[in-house]
């Protein structure tokens, strides 16, 4: 009966077998043909490798990352790759799993894919943390940073950032989870609100509770409590009411250990509502638990009991953990204590320091298995690089071996073409040599003939440059004839704007004596006419006298007071500014003095000050202002002069500096003004700019070196 069961069995177990690498083959097949439908083919792989053994599963996946290889492009290979790691990892082959999951990075690298190098690696560090393996996980999460920097990923560093900060939390190093937390939200603060999602704001919410958590294992419960404030303004923003309950239990305990009993219990209560609303069971029991505790803290005995009865009816029910049971029944001693059954609260400390006895052994025994798993898997990821050294070693002697036979064939192919070099360079230098002797009698006829030509070109040379020192001569003294022509230009054009001016200011008075003897309302206007015409040919005048100015040397150096320059400078145009009704305010902090030539401080203010008049609004609802502002800075003295005239239009704002540029129909000069401003300012070594708003009005700003 044995002869047959045995083999019977084999033959269905190999069928079996057969048919499940047949299914998954197939599924690979279709998957090369229709990549687009990833998810779908993935996860059928996923239920087909889920009845493998974990030998089958090793030698079916090796067979895999080859069909991948050759099969697949870049972005489904490192995808499926990655998707390799998590079914190994799950079944507790780690060195595979970390080979295929190394195996994704690299190639999302070599493809510049960064983004999906660090989400290849956060998905090894959350598993090294699940493993408790915190070290391992801390380094993936750095790594998984870098790459997201260099892919210029704000929103996966963030992701990385928080997951450090949940490594080191669960490590109990709560400096590094701070440190981290803050830095994942420097860069979730960074991003644009529109730009985050549900599930990164979900993110914010869970890095500020880890925060609080690292907050309060440092002691720092202020810094906790405003951490889990912030977290559950995101709760409510999102109307997570689990959250909300979970946030207020971790506040709970902040409350209990600042001695605020009433506090912690509402929080706790909270807690407790929403964690049965939302079915979280083993939640919901250790608030009834904590609650029971605070109670008999306050020794508020029956509402002890009632939260004890709560918790232990929700044990009952829904199995609570034996780290529960053991609360429970620490919490019922104290209860039967109070009660006087000294008895039965004995007998309750004890099951409870035998479940708490049976807990540590539990968890040594975990320690134990934890560090046994990281000892193999970098034992086997020890083997495996060994093995990979020692294949890349074999593949160099190949390499090596090649290039050898290579550089040998090529040497002797050399050492032959050397030999006909050789021996067509003796024959062919041979016959060069009579073509040299021959060369050579030519060489020394020309030489000969190089001389006269030598002896020729140096007298030719002493005449030119005889012509040059003339020609030189003939310069100095045109450009010496030329510099005289223009100081008597410029003498001649201030002495004829002065000698102009004479008679216009005549005509301004009488102009004026006209306003007080005439009553005829045509001839008054016919004079206000002459008056502003008299007005711009009198400022064009002094224009001219400004262009003298600047074009002669500086005069004297002299003390002058920037109040007064800007009085005397506003003084002059008070009439004007009358006349159209222009208001006027001038505000100096300090007193502000400069040593230097007071006509360029004078040029510089009466032009800014004429231009703010000329370019005035023509609307009557708006009357014209005109402020002037003077500020002390650190190395500079900055003028600013601000009125709400029409403004200047952006792509003018670059050439109104420029000689005879007139912006507008509204000038009525010969575009001087400002140039002659610009061209001040050069010679005091200061510096003029301008914002203006068009249809506003413009805001220059002078800066003069202290």
């Amino acid at each position: 009966m044995r002869r047959i069961l045995f083999p019977l069995v084999f033959l269905v177990a190999g069928n079996s077998l057969i048919a499940q690498n047949f299914r998954a083959d197939s599924l690979l097949q279709r998957f090369s043909s229709d990549q687009a439908n990833e998810s779908l083919y993935l996860e059928a792989l996923r239920a087909e490798y889920n009845r493998f053994s974990n030998e089958a599963l090793s030698a079916h996946v090796k067979k895999t990352a080859s069909f991948i290889e050759e099969n697949l492009d870049v972005a489904h290979r490192i995808s499926t790759f990655r998707f390799l790691g998590v079914v190994c990892w799950a079944r507790g082959m780690y060195p595979e799993a970390l080979h295929y999951f190394d195996r994704a990075v690299t190639d999302a690298v070599a493809a510049g894919a960064f983004t999906e190098a660090g989400i290849g690696d956060l998905t090894v560090a959350e598993r090294y943390m699940n493993a408790e393996m915190y070290t391992q996980a801390l380094e993936r999460a750095y790594k998984a940073n870098e790459h997201f920097v260099t892919a210029n990923d704000t929103l996966h560093q963030a992701n990385a950032r928080a997951l450090a900060a949940a490594i080191g939390y669960r490590a109990r190093n709560y400096a590094v989870a701070v440190e981290e937390v803050e830095k994942a939200l420097t860069i979730f603060h960074s991003v644009r609100p529109e730009r985050l999602s549900h599930a990164d704001s979900v993110d914010m919410m869970n890095a500020l509770n880890t925060c609080g958590l690292a907050y309060a294992g440092l002691g720092s419960n202020e810094k906790a409590m405003a951490c889990y404030a912030e977290a559950e303004k995101f709760a409510v923003m999102l109307n997570n009411r689990f959250w909300i309950g979970l946030i207020n239990g971790n506040k709970a305990h902040i409350y209990a250990s600042n001695g605020d009993i009433a506090m912690a219990i509402g929080a706790l209560q909270i807690d407790l509502r929403h964690s049965k609303e939302f079915k979280q069971w083993p939640s919901a029991i250790g608030s009834s638990l904590s609650l029971s505790e605070l109670f008999i803290r306050s020794e508020r005995w029956q509402m002890a009991r009632q939260y004890m009865d709560t918790a232990g009816m929700l044990m009952s029910r829904y199995s609570g953990s034996r780290r529960s049971k053991a609360r429970y029944l620490e919490n019922q001693s104290k209860l039967f204590a109070h009660a006087g059954n000294i008895r039965q609260a004995y007998e309750a400390l004890l099951r409870h320091h035998e479940i708490h006895d049976s807990l540590q052994v539990e968890h040594q025994s975990a320690e134990l298995t934890r560090i046994k798993t990281a000892f193999d898997i970098q034992q086997k990821q020890g083997q495996i690089e060994l093995l990979t050294a020692e294949k890349k070693l074999h593949e160099q002697q190949v390499v090596y071996r090649n290039i050898i036979a290579v550089v040998a064939g090529i040497t002797i192919v050399l050492l032959f073409i050397l030999a006909l070099v050789i021996y067509r360079n003796y024959r062919v230098k041979k016959k060069d040599n009579y073509l040299l002797i021959e060369a050579n009698n030519e060489i020394k006829a020309i030489n000969e003939e190089l001389r006269a030509y030598a002896d020729t070109l140096s007298s030719q040379n002493e005449t030119i440059q005889k012509m040059n020192e003339d020609l030189e001569l003939r310069v100095r003294s045109r450009t010496r004839e030329l510099e005289e022509a223009n100081s008597e230009l410029d003498m001649f054009l201030y002495r004829a704007s002065h000698d102009i001016r004479r008679p216009i200011t005549t005509l301004l008075g009488l102009s004026n004596l006209a306003h007080v003897t005439t009553h005829d309302l045509p001839a008054m206007q016919i004079f206000d006419k002459v008056t502003e015409t008299a007005y711009h040919m009198d400022r064009m005048l002094h224009k001219l006298q400004m262009i003298y100015a600047l074009n002669r040397p500086l005069g004297t150096s002299s003390q002058i007071t920037l109040t007064e320059a800007i009085k005397n400078a506003v003084d002059k145009f008070l009439p004007e500014m009358k006349r159209i009704g222009m208001d006027c305010a001038a505000s100096i902090r300090g007193n502000i003095s400069f040593t230097g030539d007071e006509s360029l401080f004078s040029i510089i203010f009466q032009n800014l000050i004429e231009n703010s008049i000329t370019f005035k609004k023509s609307d009557e609802l708006e009357r014209p202002y005109l402020s002037i502002e003077a500020i002390q800075l650190d190395e500079h003295v900055m003028v600013k002069i601000r009125d709400n005239g029409i403004g200047i239009e952006n792509e003018y704002l670059e050439k109104i500096f420029d000689l005879h540029f007139r912006g507008t129909a509204l000038s009525r000069g010969n575009g001087l003004g400002l140039y002659l401003v610009k061209k001040a300012l050069t010679l005091l070594k200061g510096r003029i700019e301008v914002v203006s708003e068009y249809g506003v009005g413009s805001n220059f700003f002078v800066y003069f070196p202290r």
